[in-house]
Formats: structure tokens, sequence, C-alpha cells
């Protein structure tokens, strides 16, 4: 046992070595000013009253200090280590048991002695951890000496590892509770992962492709990409492995990388797809799957050739139909090697939107009630806690050639040439004498083009004065109107615009739910161009508003 002399007393130790080892697993655990803890309270009470003393203490000895991790009977939590009774029970590593502290040379004039009403009997067993280190002690004390046998100490002693075993048990719940945190934060790290591998949308002007994936937990088992795979031609997917959690997450990866490199390979979709099918055998566990549904999408031709594969979840929209749910046959993937898959072609057309989703997307359609299924695209991350990953992929052809915002389009094959109604410039710095003529011009022009009704008028007024308040001065203002034997379409572009679609960007209600008060007066302006219309689109420059009616629209 070694000692130092130190301004305020005695400071005893093993040795310089142990005692650096024994403060380091003391401070590993985190025990020193920690927060009372019932389980330690109730070993301490017990212990009070088996042995029917005042006080009763686990007491860790830290470098300087002794702390109580547990006290009954004292109304102060820690003491200098040079008082300490316990540092003797550490640095003999044996138990210490002083039946009269006065008659006791090592502590006659200690302060805690001393003191009026100081300490007279004590008895201390050493907390001794697992691997040999020893914390401090769970020790006894009375102001009247006392005789304390050796079945007593025994005891004692016993009751020592109870204080251990709860030290041990609480590091194991700590150990778990830092496991798990990590866990979380590696779970988050792979969501976050999984959301930036997805692709931003394509803003083409020949076709609009965007997607979005929803995970129910924190990682998902659905999984969406599209891309191009050379200047016309786009290879694309949704896909959702069998299962939940991140087992299913890292199938999901595989998956990706397969899709990946079929979409490089020669020959038909249906060949691409059941070569994905053999080599996913190799990561699906025994009875797993995946479903999908994949499409390549040709420009030139004007053609969307699609496999399904287990899914069903795909809706297509043309202007003079609306949406409609189709269905063709597959297998699921990853169970069968030999199974023959059939490819789908779908000619293009102007205005042709479709939706491909997965069962999460469908589900979500039963539990919402919503019917719409663009805003069942827009509203995806909504809803209630739901149980399955949610994931769609939105594809939308041009109304017209010169989309808006570019200056050149590609047609799709078998378009029909439209008829140009109006085509007239709007010149600012004569707003007043021509805006009254512009307005009956729209008129002639919707009633040449067979526009029943004044719905379509109202919409493209709102869109009109909209480009007038909110344009720049010296920026002229041009609207044409054209048909097909399916739609009217009128456009309206500024040439140096404002915040023309700023309200549409910032979520204004779509039709149907409720008109916004009058002091959200551009809310107002769109909210009725999206009710009297059957499609309102705004350039990503809110320079430009495209709005569309079908023949038949009143």
């Amino acid at each position: 046992m070694e000692e130092k002399i130190t301004p305020l007393g005695k400071l005893v130790f093993a040795s310089k070595e142990e005692e650096s080892n024994r403060l380091h697993a003391l401070h590993k655990l985190h025990l020193l000013d920690s927060e009372d803890e019932e389980s330690f309270d109730r070993i301490t009470s017990s212990v009070a009253q088996t042995f029917r003393v005042p006080i009763c203490l686990v007491s860790l000895i830290d470098k300087d200090r002794q702390w109580f991790k547990s006290c009954v009977g004292l109304p102060f939590r820690e003491t200098e280590r040079e008082a300490a009774f316990c540092q003797y029970a550490v640095a003999s590593r044996q138990t210490v048991v002083v039946e009269d502290a006065r008659d006791d040379g090592r502590f006659a004039h200690n302060r805690l002695v001393t003191v009026q009403g100081g300490i007279r009997f004590y008895a201390g067993a050493p907390l001794i951890t697992g691997e040999g280190h020893i914390l401090g002690t769970i020790c006894i004390i009375d102001e009247q000496p006392r005789a304390f046998s050796i079945e007593e100490q025994k005891l004692l002693e016993q009751l020592a590892t109870w204080v251990v075993s709860e030290i041990q048990l609480r590091e194991a719940l700590a150990v778990q509770r830092r496991m798990k945190q990590e866990l979380e934060e590696e779970l988050a790290l792979a969501g976050r992962l999984q959301r930036q591998l997805c692709p931003k949308p394509f803003l083409d002007g020949r076709v609009t492709i965007k997607g979005k994936s929803v995970a129910a937990a924190v990682v998902s088992g659905d999984l969406f990409d599209f891309f191009w795979v050379n200047e016309e031609r786009i290879f694309g997917y949704v896909a959702d492995v069998m299962g939940h959690g991140v087992a299913t997450a890292l199938q999901a990866s595989a998956v990706k990388v397969l899709m990946g490199q079929a979409s490089g390979m020669t020959g038909g979709l249906d060949e691409k797809v059941g070569w994905v099918n053999k080599a996913a055998k190799d990561y699906m566990p025994e009875d797993y799957y995946f479903t999908a549904l994949v499409f390549e999408l040709d420009l030139p031709a004007g053609e969307l050739s699609m496999v399904h594969a287990g899914n069903h979840i795909f809706w297509h929209d043309t202007p003079d139909s609306g949406w409609k749910q189709l269905r063709s046959p597959g297998m699921m993937l990853g169970l069968f090697e030999d199974v023959p898959f059939e490819t789908v072609t779908r000619r293009l057309a102007a205005g042709d939107r479709y939706m491909l989703g997965t069962d999460g997307l469908w589900e979500f359609m039963l539990e919402s009630g919503e019917t719409d299924v663009e805003r069942l695209y827009e509203d995806l991350e909504n809803g209630s806690r739901f149980r399955d990953d949610r994931t769609a992929v939105y594809i939308e052809l041009p109304l017209v050639e010169g989309e808006i915002g570019q200056d050149t389009v590609r047609s799709a094959k078998g378009r029909k040439k439209r008829k140009v109604h109006l085509q007239q410039v709007l010149n600012r710095e004569a707003l007043d004498s021509e805006l009254p003529g512009l307005r009956m011009s729209i008129q002639a022009a919707l009633l040449d083009a067979s526009v029943e009704g004044i719905a379509m008028e109202v919409a493209v007024n709102e869109a009109l004065n909209n480009a007038v308040d909110h344009g720049q001065p010296d920026g002229n203002i041009s609207v044409t109107v054209t048909s097909s034997e399916a739609l009217v379409v009128c456009r309206i572009r500024s040439e140096r615009c404002g915040v023309q679609a700023v309200s549409a960007r910032a979520g204004i209600p779509a039709a149907g739910s409720g008109l916004p008060g009058r002091e959200e007066e551009r809310g107002r302006g769109i909210y009725l161009m999206r009710s009297l219309t059957d499609r309102v689109k705004f350039s990503r420059d809110g320079c430009e508003v495209l709005l569309a009616v079908r023949r038949n629209k009143a």
C-alpha cells in the first residue's frame, strides 16, 4: 500500500499503476455524478435495515473525492478523499471494520470522527468488478461503537456482490442503449443514402418523368429508377422486394445493380427482365421474391414498352379518356429460373400520362379513399402510419409540340396536326387599349374551337390577369389557342415574368378542396384555373401557363 500526503490529509492506494487502472475503469462506467437510481437506493435501504444502522452508503472513490451513488442517513453526497474510510478498503482490497474510530490511529483525528455526532463504527466491503477493479465500497456507519462478527462481515461482502451485479446490469443496459442508438444512426444514414440514390426528375421537353419512394420504417424494400440509355431511349422500373427491414433493403440494392446491368444489354425488354430473374436467385433467400414493372421509353418510335413481373399497379391517362388502371400478367422475380416474360408495347400520344407503383401505393389509395391518381402521387408522403413502403413513378408527355419552357419538341409518331385558333401578342405599352380586344379574341377563339360554356374562358382570363399583374412592365404577353380532336389548349406566356406561378408551387389547394379566402388573391385564381380545366401546367421559370380542356368539357 502506498501513501501520499496532501494539504487535506493522507491518500492511500495499492500502487500508482493499479490506481490508474482502477480510476480508468470507474470513469468508463459513468457512475460518478449520475442521477439517483431506485435499484441502488433499494440496496442501501435494505442493508441499513438488516444491520440496524442509521447510515449506509454505496461509496465510489475518485481521484480526489469519495462520491455516494446511493446514500441513507447523510445530507451530503461527497467528501474529500482524505476523509474517506473507504479508501482503505479500496487500497487493501479487503473489508475494513472499525468498531470504534476514536481508538483507531488511522481515523482518530479524522474530521468526520471528531465532529459532534461523528463516526464511531464503520464497516466497508469493497466493490470488485469482474475485471478485478475496485470501484469503492458498500459501507455501514453508526454514531455509536459496536462489535461486528465474522458472520456479519461475510454478509456485508455478499451484499457488496449485489451492488456489483447492479453496476454490471446498468452497464449492460447502457451498452445496449448505445448499440441501439448506433444502429438507429446507421439505419438513418442508410435511409438517407437510399433517398439520395433516387433519380432526379426528368423535365425534358420531350417527356416529364418523376418518382417518389416513402419508407414505412427507416429503410425501404421498394426502389425505382429511370435513366437515359442513349439520347433517344429511357430505361426505368419500380420494384418491391418481399419483406421489410435491413435485409430487404440490402436485397433492394442488389436488384438496383442487376437492373442497371440489364439496361445495357441487347435484346428485347422481356429478355432483359428474364436475365434479371435468373441472376436474382443468387441474392434472394429461398422462397423469397420481388415484383417489378420495367419499362423502356423510345421517343423517336413513339412507344412505351413494359414488362409486368408480378406488378399490376399501373394507370394510363389520355386527354380524352381520363385515368384507367391497366393490367397485364407476369410472374414475380427471383423464384423460378425458366419463366417467360411478355413485353407489352403501347403507342405514345400527346398528353398521355402514366403512373406505376408498388403494392404500398395501392394500399394507400384504399386507405385514403383518393381516386384522383395524380393527386395520389402528390400526397404520397401523407396519411397515417402505414404498413408498407410506397413508391410511384409518374410519366407525362407534352400536350402540344413546343411544351412550356421549351423552344422545340420532338413529336411522337402518330400525333395529329393541331389547329391554331388564336396567336396574339399583347403589347404592355398599349395595355389599356389592347387588353379588351384580346379578351374578345380569346372568346371568339374558344367558340371557334367548339368549347361549350364559359368555364375555359374564365380560366384563361384568370391566367391572363395573373400574367398582367405579375409580369414585368417591359415584357409583352403572348396568347395562343390551339385544338386537336381531343383537346383545346391555351398557352399564355410573359416575355419578362414575375411571380406568376409562385402560388401554384406553394401548395394552393387542388380543385374540389375548397376555395381559398379573398385575401389569397393569387391562390383564388390558380384554384379557379384548376377547377375549370382538365389540365394546368406551369413552366419551371413561372413565365408560362398552359391550360387544357377536353372537347366534351362544358
